[in-house]
């Protein structure tokens, strides 16, 4: 009977009392014995229950034990095969040794032990060859494995990697790195378009190679992460270009630092755009303020307007009562002598006051005036109609209101128009408004009379406009008053009385016009103004105030 877990051995010989006494003496050893008496017998067992070992004698009939041996090595070689031999059989010993013999044991076997000894080995033997199969199995598998684990991570990384390297070559961002030497080691597509050189050129030169890469200190104060430092504008591939430059420092395995990583961007578009989002901006304060001035400039205009009204109607009856009762006040003058009118010597009012009469309505006069241009400064939108209007007769009707002005202050007028000028459709009165100012202002300009006003008008055919030049001699405007000239209520000349509301004017109506006023100032050699007017204007959005 067999036991469970318990060693099989298959003893072999034609000796019965043999194959008894060891039968007995292994199974009380703890070994289950399978037996025959003759080499096929014993093949038939070994095929059909697969002992754990097999004891074999070598002289045997029919099948000795040398052919069963060649059988058990061929088809079972992991079986341990133990050959038993008569004294004077050596021969045959070693010739199963070479055939893949175990062991051997020499009859008679006289000590038990050292049969048990032999078949203890055997197993024990057979137990390591196994697990050291099992072992190498179990290698060989893992190594599969790990062979076609590292295969595919290295196919994964390969077609990461090339991945990475298509995401950086067309990365919109410039990328660069260089050695701590300064020498190129790779970049990509976009730093070779952001800085016009060719990647074959760079990679292994030092950046000192390229004077255009001067500006960029890619080497200096590179940290692990540092912040981004912004360059330009700077001549680069043909067109000025603002960019940015990010350095990292990178470090080896060791912790040193190998090199630098450059990260550049192209950062025009994106600079011009915050420049018109803030010139958006300010032209939309701007606006906002106008049109708050405007509103305060009519409520101002209105509470002047009324004291000044009434100022200015007494004032002819004041001086038609003066002139009435002076013959009176003579009279008593030349008989009593002078006396006192008002705590003042009746002689001197009457020398003072028709001089402080005629003050009075000279300011009055030109506080109208002031009211009159603040209302204009603060009607956005003119509601008169426009007709063709030719330009020169315009020029010349406001030549002639301040012809005499002009006399006084300039000797040297010189105006040239270009004849036959096309109509504009414009409103008259408004340019003449416009014209007015512009000579006035070039008048007031001159430091002495032989100074130059020259005034000259043309057709450019080629923008569809009509051009009004005025240019004088005059002091010229500073850079920085040129910054304001159209700012409402500025003025160089508060102390002569300008309001600061001339220009704002003139540069509102032409531009609701659809043109534009520029300004040419060198100071100390005068000022050129030019009006530029289109044929056919654009009509601007009702209440809306053009952008400044």
């Amino acid at each position: 009977m067999t036991v469970a877990g318990r060693k099989r051995i298959l003893i072999i010989d034609d000796e019965a009392d043999l194959r008894f006494m060891w039968k007995e003496f292994l199974e009380d050893s703890g070994l289950d014995v399978l037996e025959a008496d003759n080499g096929l017998k014993g093949l038939e067992i070994l095929r059909a229950e697969g002992p754990d070992m097999v004891v074999c004698d070598l002289r045997m009939p029919e099948c000795d034990g040398l052919e069963v041996l060649s059988v058990v090595t061929s088809e079972r070689p992991e079986t341990p095969v133990v050959v038993v031999s008569g004294a004077g059989s050596i021969q045959d010993v070693i010739e199963a040794l070479r055939r893949g013999a175990w062991d051997y044991l020499v009859k008679p076997v006289s000590d038990m032990g050292v049969l048990l000894h032999v078949i203890d080995k055997a197993l024990e033997r057979s137990r390591l060859l196994k697990l050291q199969r099992e072992y190498h199995l179990q290698l060989e598998r893992e190594v599969r494995e790990r062979t076609e684990e590292l295969r595919n991570s290295r196919e994964s990384y390969r077609e990461k990697s090339e991945l990475l390297e298509t995401l950086l070559r067309h990365l919109p961002l410039g990328v660069c790195y260089l050695g701590m030497d300064g020498v190129f080691v790779d970049v990509n597509d976009s730093f070779c378009r952001i800085f016009g050189l060719s990647r074959d050129l760079l990679i292994g030169r030092p950046v000192a190679d390229f004077p255009a890469l001067a500006p960029f200190d890619f080497l200096g104060e590179a940290e692990d992460h540092s912040r981004e430092v912004r360059y330009g504008p700077l001549p680069l591939a043909g067109e000025d270009r603002e960019l940015s430059l990010q350095k990292i420092l990178i470090r080896g395995d060791d912790g040193r630092p190998a090199g630098v990583a450059g990260l550049v961007r192209d950062i025009t578009e994106i600079s011009r755009r915050a420049r018109e989002d803030r010139e958006r901006e300010q032209q939309l304060i701007q606006a906002d303020k106008m049109i708050s001035l405007g509103i305060l400039t009519a409520g101002v205009a209105h509470e002047i307007n009324n004291p000044n009204h009434l100022i200015m109607l007494a004032l002819p009856l004041i001086e038609e009562t003066w002139q009435a009762a002076l013959p009176i006040l003579d009279g008593y003058a030349t008989e009593q002598g002078d006396f006192l009118l008002g705590n003042l010597p009746f002689s001197l009012v009457r020398k003072r006051l028709p001089e402080t009469i005629r003050s009075v309505a000279e300011g009055a006069d030109r506080i109208k005036g002031i009211v009159h241009e603040m209302k204009d400064f603060s009607r956005l939108d003119s509601e008169e109609t426009r007709a063709p209007t030719n330009l020169n007769r315009v020029l010349r009707a406001a030549l002639r209101l301040l012809e005499g002005k002009l006399k006084k202050a300039c000797r040297n007028l010189q105006v040239e128009v270009e004849d036959d000028l096309p109509p504009l459709s414009a409103n008259g009165r408004q340019l003449e408004q416009v014209i007015i100012n512009l000579l006035l202002n070039a008048a007031e300009a001159l430091p002495d009379p032989d100074k130059a006003i020259r005034v000259a008008t043309r057709h450019d055919a080629k923008t569809e406009t009509v051009l009004l030049r005025i240019e004088d001699e005059g002091e010229g405007i500073s850079a920085q008053a040129m910054a304001h000239l159209f700012d409402p209520f500025f003025t160089t000349k508060r102390e002569t009385g300008g309001t600061g509301l001339g220009l704002a004017i003139s540069q509102r109506i032409v531009r609701k016009h659809g043109g534009e006023i520029r300004f040419e100032s060198i100071p100390g050699k005068g000022t050129a103004a030019l009006v530029v007017l289109p044929l056919k204007p654009k009509a601007e959005p009702a209440g809306k105030e053009p952008p400044r």
